[in-house]
Parts: structure tokens; sequence; C-alpha cells
């Protein structure tokens, strides 16, 4: 085997039961998650969450009130997300949302409208919840099919639109290729 079905033969040795079992409820394959993990963090758990040095300078505009919102959130609620018990904003926390975080790397500042902590990301579980909620609001902000509309899919993942430029050039067509790699593990062959 080579390197990337390698990879996705690891993904599906340790993440291949979660994956099974939170796409379950959702339209989106489980194919389409293991490439997502596959591309953001390769399926280890011990990469630390990356920090986006832009998204941290967008909220503390928000926070210093030289901008109205940014991703959906304004100034009201980033204070009271991110106002420790001493009535000062936490830096530590502000950093967290400004990073992506966990197996598919969501970004913290995603959770914060759902009230939980962004630490709560790096738990493998509740990381693919998160994942495929996003995802589904794709469907809605976008109108993507999350069936089968897999390039916009992982441009969304990791620009913010469909039609947005990745970071990587190879990205999506890496993304695509890993899909079809995991479709072709059987239940029955060794994943080493």
């Amino acid at each position: 085997m080579g390197r990337e079905e390698n990879l996705m033969a690891r993904i599906k040795r340790d993440w291949g039961q979660l994956i099974a079992a939170e796409c379950k409820l959702s339209s989106v394959p489980e194919a389409f998650v293991a490439a997502l993990i596959a591309n953001e963090s390769g399926g280890r758990l011990d990469n630390p969450p990356r920090f986006e040095p832009h998204v941290y300078k967008s909220f503390q505009a928000v926070l210093m009130g030289n901008r109205p919102s940014y991703n959906g959130l304004n100034q009201s609620q980033l204070l009271v997300a991110l106002t420790d018990s001493k009535g000062k904003i936490d830096d530590a926390k502000l950093r967290l949302i400004s990073s992506s975080i966990g197996l598919t790397q969501i970004m913290g500042f995603h959770v914060l409208r759902d009230n939980k902590e962004p630490e709560k990301l790096l738990e493998p579980k509740f990381n693919l919840r998160s994942c495929l909620k996003l995802i589904a609001c794709f469907h809605e902000w976008y109108g993507l099919d999350t069936r089968n509309e897999f390039s916009a899919m992982f441009r969304t993942w990791n620009s913010g639109q469909p039609d947005g430029k990745t970071f990587d050039p190879g990205y999506v067509n890496l993304g695509l290729l890993r899909m079809n790699l995991y479709r072709g593990l059987s239940k029955d062959e060794p994943l080493g």
C-alpha cells in the first residue's frame, strides 16, 4: 500500500466506527468525513490547535467596536463568551476561538453559538457532530447537496465559500482521492 492508502486505512481503523455512527443521522457520506479528517489532521489527536492570526485580529476589532461582527458574532456575544470572572477579556480563550481544533480542525468560534467551550472540539465525538452540523449549514447557506457536491464542500470547509480558493491548491483533489480510497476499503480488509 502507498502512503495515501495507509493513511485512509489508519483513519478507518482508528475512526471508522465513530464516523459511521455519526454519519447515520446525516446525508453526508462517511467517505467525505474520513477524507476531511485526513486533509485536516491526518487522524491525529496530538495536533495542537492551529492559530489563525487574521481571525484573532478580526475578533479584536469587533471587541474594540471597530467592526460590527465577524463570522456572525457581535461584540455583546463575544463579551459574554470571553469575559473572565474578573471582568477582563480572556486572551487565551480569544486565541482558542481563533484557532482550528481537533480531528476536522473546526474553528473554535463555531461552537460559541451553541454556548459550548471550544476545548470540547478536542473530543472526537463532539468534533464530528460539530463537523456534520457545520456541513448541514453549507446546505442551508449555499444550497450544497451534501450527498454529492464534494468539491464545493471541500472548498467551503477550507475557504469558507463553495467557489473559494483553498490555502493548498491540491486540497480538493486530495480530498476526492482520499474519499475514493476510503470507499475502496472493505470491512474484511486488514487495516494495518
